[in-house]
């Protein structure tokens, strides 16, 4: 009792127990009975010396832009700019969109900025919004852009398909000159992204990191490489980077997830993440943050997304309906005082509430696997808690439990238990003679829109 459920767990005999049901996500979909634990729309949450399992922040509507695929969101000078399809537009601190002109429509779409000026790529082009009007900026050493990034006055960008990066005449994003470039040189590599973070410019290749910063010096003779700054590991697409304040993460060119700050990398994956990159194709990282803990979302568009909660270590998933389709949730920024996401189908949202655009978050966790040595038990009592008596649904709130015999392969009918109407703070949900069991694992669905999050721990009586 106590112990953090990373593994499955063994009864300690017959009688009555308290016991750390469930831990963070960790399903391997090459191996499901290996490793049955799952939160999906919920994360792990210390209390003290238990753990609840808490729910993920909603969205609100922020700005409808219009039936069209949102790309990229970001805040420049205190205004929140926002790409959805072919369009750039700034958003107002009352979610009231400006349109400022047309951008190439493309899924890696990438933004950065300072004070009034926006530079954005798409689909190979590069364009500038200098606070009055939106250009496509051409020239320089060349022409097709893969990515953007801004470090120290200069606008760096690095060249579509190629080794090369070039930055454009310092706090002048649109002045391109063909002899600002250098390339990659640690190895013959093809670089995927810049990202500019503690005052250095990463350069991530399909097999290297290389770690360039400021000389002092100016024009072409602006950056140079650190010495000792190559990563031997490279990125596996361009979306797949992000910062997030103290580093960045990134996914590698070997289906694991880094953590990287100055040339330290530490790798934080498990294998449920790794499975899941290797099966499908991610296609964006990004940074949010929900009461003090700090999340980074690794986003597919064929699955559930995975996050890492930097605040605790651990992972949990996320989706959206009562099917568990994929989040479709691409980017965020902080504006106005809040966390703003980029959606594919509903323009830019708040990362708030109880809801998602409305609809029902299915929160649902699913246990680490009970065994008592191959011997057969019997469960006679089953008690789990939560938040209880806050909820004003007009009904009591619902916990809907599903036993499994077989390490998850198959499950038993739902079980629905009460958790109580408004003012019911003593409210437990119990489940009596489930029957007989060599392994047991559990599977509970809240599928209210309530602030009620669950105690882990799980008191049985067994024999």
């Amino acid at each position: 009792a106590g112990a953090r459920p990373d593994a499955d767990q063994s009864l300690s005999g017959t009688g009555r127990q308290m016991i750390e049901f469930v831990g963070q996500s960790r399903q391997d979909g090459d191996n499901i009975a290996a490793a049955t634990a799952r939160l999906i729309n919920l994360y792990r949450e210390p209390v003290g010396d238990r753990y609840v399992m808490k729910g993920v922040p909603g969205q609100t509507s922020f700005c409808d832009l219009g039936d069209v695929l949102g790309r990229a969101v970001t805040e420049v000078g205190g205004t929140l700019f926002a790409v959805s399809g072919s369009a750039l537009y700034s958003i107002d601190s009352s979610g009231t969109q400006t349109l400022l002109g047309a951008v190439a429509d493309a899924q890696q779409t990438f933004m950065e900025g300072y004070a009034s000026n926006v530079t954005i790529t798409a689909g190979g082009n590069y364009y500038g919004w200098n606070g009055a009007t939106l250009e496509t900026v051409t020239g320089g050493a060349f022409e097709s852009i893969g990515s953007v990034s801004f470090l120290g006055g200069y606008t760096v960008l690095t060249e579509r398909d190629g080794s090369r990066f070039q930055w454009a005449s310092l706090q002048d994003p649109s002045s391109l000159s063909g002899l600002n470039f250098a390339t990659a040189e640690a190895l013959d590599d093809v670089l995927l992204r810049g990202v500019a973070f503690g005052g250095n410019l990463y350069l991530f290749g399909k097999a290297s990191v290389e770690i360039w910063s400021l000389t002092g010096g100016a024009n072409a003779n602006a950056f140079a490489r650190l010495s000792g700054g190559v990563i031997d590991r490279g990125l596996l697409a361009p979306g797949l980077v992000t910062s997030f304040g103290q580093g960045l993460f990134f996914v590698g060119d070997d289906n694991i997830t880094y953590l990287l700050n100055g040339n330290s990398i530490q790798p934080v994956s498990i294998r449920g993440v790794e499975t899941s990159i290797a099966q499908s194709s991610p296609t964006h990282c990004f940074y949010f943050e929900d009461e003090g803990h700090k999340f980074i979302v690794l986003r597919s568009s064929d699955r559930l997304s995975w996050v890492y909660d930097i605040s605790t270590g651990e992972w949990h998933e996320r989706g959206v309906g009562n099917d568990l389709d994929p989040w479709k949730v691409v980017g965020a920024a902080k504006a106005y005082g809040k966390w703003r996401g980029i959606n594919t189908l509903s323009g830019v949202v708040t990362l708030e509430g109880q809801s998602d655009l409305g609809a029902t978050i299915l929160k649902r966790a699913v246990s680490s696997t009970l065994e008592a040595n191959e011997q057969r038990f019997r469960l006679n009592r089953l008690v789990m808690r939560a938040r209880t008596g806050f909820s004003d649904l007009g009904r009591d709130m619902n916990l809907i439990a599903r036993f499994s015999r077989d390490r998850g392969l198959t499950w038993g009918a739902q079980k629905a238990r009460s958790l109580g109407d408004l003012g019911e703070y003593e409210s437990r949900a119990v489940w009596r003679s489930q029957g007989q069991f060599r392994t047991l694992t559990m599977e509970v669905t809240l599928g209210d829109n309530v602030n009620a999050p669950i105690y882990t721990d799980t008191i049985l009586d067994v024999v």
